[in-house]
């Protein structure tokens, strides 16, 4: 379970987007729980608990026409430069958005890079996992391994996601669109340099190197999203959920006795997610 709670300052706008944006992140956490079996009655559970490294600092994003993305700076307390990098400044499903204007009943189709600001929760949020009880499992967490979705987006992405504008609601003197979406995407991405960052210390004193580390990911479901038409934000998601199987492979090589050594692991998952957000805005 993913939370990521933020209050968001709009300083300056331009149509389609924001031009400043200054965000805090009020909580941003993952919590997990695994159980493992050694068969014959061994199973036990663990539990993880990861804490954003950005939560409790700001972070404003700023509009850079030339390079066409945002560039981004700590706004008070500082952090690893270095991180801010995969943050996303979109986490209000505007990539779900056409490219021109439609109306009520109107569909369009969109690559599977659309689903990030969804799936993705803010971009790669760098948790940070506490005493984890068991760290092989929490590293496979950080790599992308059911968490860390952002992780899977920037490689090579097929399949479409398909949106329909199926009605309008009112809601609480709101006006929603109410976005119907349909998605069948396939991710994999190439994470050897991350599989080595995150070697455990034998590893390292071993000599032991991934070679590859290939995470792929397909996702089937759909559900819906309402947009609040006045405001121009998402308003929330609501039964937003997904079939997936997910399939890690790493090689990794090491020099034993002078001679080079290759291995291969293969971890295969299946599951569901279920995304919920609901935005607020306060003048």
């Amino acid at each position: 379970t993913t939370t990521v709670r933020t209050s968001d300052q709009l300083r300056e706008v331009e149509p389609g987007r924001p031009r400043v944006l200054r965000r805090f992140y009020d909580e941003a956490r993952l919590e997990a729980r695994a159980e493992v079996s050694g068969g014959q009655q061994q199973t036990r559970g663990v539990d993880f608990t990861g804490k954003s490294a950005f939560q409790g600092k700001s972070v404003v994003f700023t509009w850079v026409p030339e390079d066409g993305e945002y560039g981004r700076y700590y706004d008070g307390l500082e952090g690893f430069e270095e991180r801010l990098a995969e943050l996303d400044e979109d986490l209000g499903a505007r990539s779900l958005l056409p490219s021109e204007a439609v109306r009520e009943g109107a569909e369009w189709e969109l690559g599977a890079s659309a689903l990030r600001s969804l799936l993705g929760a803010g971009g790669d949020l760098e948790y940070e996992f506490e005493a984890a009880k068991d760290p092989l499992i929490s590293r496979s967490m950080t790599m992308g391994v059911g968490a860390n979705f952002s992780r899977l987006f920037g490689g090579d992405e097929s399949g479409t996601v398909k949106v329909r504008w199926a009605r309008t609601e009112e809601l609480e003197g709101r006006s929603l669109a109410v976005l119907e979406l349909t998605f069948d995407v396939k991710l994999s991405r190439e994470l050897r340099d991350l599989a080595n960052e995150l070697r455990a210390s034998n590893e390292r004193l071993s000599g032991q190197e991934a070679t590859s580390a290939l995470l792929e990911l397909a996702l089937v479901g759909g559900g819906s999203v309402r947009w609040d038409l006045a405001e121009g934000c998402l308003f929330d998601t609501q039964e937003l959920r997904a079939d997936q199987r997910l399939v890690f492979t790493k090689q990794v090589a090491w020099l034993q006795d002078g001679e080079r050594r290759e291995s291969e692991q293969q971890l295969v998952m299946t599951g569901s997610i279920l995304q919920e957000s609901r935005v607020t805005v306060e003048r």
